[in-house]
């Protein structure tokens, strides 16, 4: 099970989260952060509850590939990520600019449109393959020089 936990917390309300989360991390819950894409902002939280996964908000990955500042926000979000062990998820992603942007930064996860419409039915989702080869294998293709 994972547990996503979204929002902006204040600092005094730390302990409080840090109780509530405890308990179900040591019975197994996994953690996910959904990152507000405010980087330097939320590392904090995100060093404390060490998650498993951050989420990257659609308004970082909605016209990433034609943003170069967004991107070297979302490098330093690859490298912050891999350093904490956490791994790192591209929400909403909706053009194959955007993927192939994302993947050339080295996210090697995503969810959104582009990738499959949600869907309940298996047939729908064998049709998702093709596109999630445009993200990197674990680990990322690594930076690729941007213009």
């Amino acid at each position: 099970m994972i547990l996503e936990v979204s929002g902006k917390f204040p600092q005094e309300q730390a302990a409080s989260l840090d109780a509530a989360v405890a308990p179900l991390r040591s019975a197994g819950v996994r953690l996910s952060i959904e990152n507000t894409g405010s980087f330097f902002a939320g590392a904090s939280h995100i060093l404390r509850l060490k998650p498993e996964m951050i989420k990257l908000e659609r308004n970082l990955t909605a016209g990433l590939n034609q943003d170069s500042l967004r991107q070297e926000l979302v490098a330093a979000e690859v490298v912050f990520a891999r350093e904490i062990g956490a791994a790192l998820i591209a929400q909403r992603i909706e053009t194959k600019d955007e993927l192939a942007t994302l993947a050339d930064l080295g996210v090697t996860l995503g969810q959104g449109y582009h990738l499959g419409r949600p869907s309940v039915q298996p047939r729908e989702w064998a049709k998702w393959g093709g596109r999630s080869r445009h993200l990197a294998s674990p680990g990322g293709r690594g930076r690729t020089a941007r213009s």
